[in-house]
């Protein structure tokens, strides 16, 4: 990529990435080694050297006397008659079960937040709550060279350039980025059969 991007005059730099360079021991999580460079971060850090959650903030929490209840699916948050929410109403392995509450965090993503707030009636005084989101559309494209590349080795997401991010005398709002992708060798083959139309056993 960065070849190319040369050739055309497209500035590219280091991509930024949650990976540890030297190895890090935080009291409440442990010791993380560094990134070994095996390239598949997109399925998992076999190592712990990549900050996922499962890492960072949850031996985090764990180790503060926190308590985590997975597979649960919030569905209400109860109000008391001052308006603070004092009780969250989750459904968990086919049960509905409830928490008192202090203090509650909504950290769901974008909709899960946006559709808590509008079937609770919560902070949407603006009528703004779910609407203007915009979706993160990606194209990948591969290509094959001559010398042996080994994309499977390293960050996957080594390089990036924001040159088009705000182009100028753009008739659009916003842009793109360009980034690297390292591609694991299952992903290759998959990509590849498929392309070729190739099913079964064989």
């Amino acid at each position: 990529m960065e070849g190319g991007c040369k050739q055309l005059g497209i500035k590219t730099s280091p991509a930024a990435n949650a990976a540890l360079s030297a190895g890090y021991y935080r009291e409440g999580v442990g010791y993380r080694p560094a990134c070994a460079n095996r390239g598949f971060c997109q399925a998992g850090c076999t190592i712990g050297a990549k900050a996922s959650m499962d890492v960072t903030y949850i031996p985090l929490a764990i180790h503060h006397g926190a308590e985590i209840r997975p597979e649960s699916f919030v569905t209400q948050l109860v109000q008391d008659t001052s308006g603070r929410i004092r009780e969250v109403v989750y459904i968990r392995h086919g049960q509905e079960e409830r928490q008192r509450c202090r203090f509650v965090f909504l950290c769901a993503g974008t909709i899960e937040t946006a559709r808590l707030l509008l079937v609770n009636n919560l902070a949407n005084s603006s009528g703004q709550v779910g609407r203007n989101l915009m979706a993160h559309t990606g194209l990948q494209i591969w290509g094959e060279f001559k010398e042996d590349v080994r994309p499977y080795k390293g960050i996957p997401g080594a390089l990036i350039s924001e040159d088009t991010h705000r182009p100028k005398n753009a008739d659009f709002a916003g842009g793109y980025l360009l980034q690297s992708i390292g591609v694991m060798p299952l992903t290759y083959i998959s990509q590849m059969a498929r392309a070729r139309g190739l099913w079964g056993t064989r």
